[in-house]
């Protein structure tokens, strides 16, 4: 790192370190004020680049790039959206509802009991002693 201070104070305000002869000002304050315009200037501002900002996976991005690109032209050509979910991610179907669950099963002694109950009194409807 250089011991001049109008490079140091460049590099933190992440300038170039040939911009450094461009700040002006006599002291650190007025060298600062000087590096916020012109990274303003050349829109490097210090508010729109964070620090802890990680890099880019190029790779990542072009892939993402490449499938949102392909999905908005197969939306383009088809002219179909992508199927619509409901509030627990499912989706909604053709006819705009969500598939129905099954019903629980039920007991099969007493569906066997109901079922006799409902021959008998049929049985007794037709068949009357004369």
């Amino acid at each position: 790192m250089s011991d001049d201070p109008r490079a140091v104070v460049a590099a933190e305000h992440g300038l170039a370190p040939e911009a450094a002869q461009f700040l002006t000002g006599e002291t650190v304050e007025e060298m600062e004020a000087s590096a916020v315009a012109l990274a303003q200037l050349l829109g490097r501002g210090t508010d729109r680049i964070p620090h802890d900002a990680g890099a880019v996976d190029p790779i990542s991005a072009g892939l993402r790039a490449k499938a949102e690109q392909k999905a908005s032209l197969q939306a383009l050509l088809t002219g179909r959206n992508q199927q619509p979910r409901d509030e627990q991610g499912r989706y909604t179907g053709f006819d705009g509802g969500a598939r129905r669950p099954v019903r629980r099963p039920r007991d099969p002694e007493r569906e066997h009991g109901q079922l006799i109950a409902e021959m008998a009194a049929i049985s007794r409807t037709f068949n009357r002693p004369s």
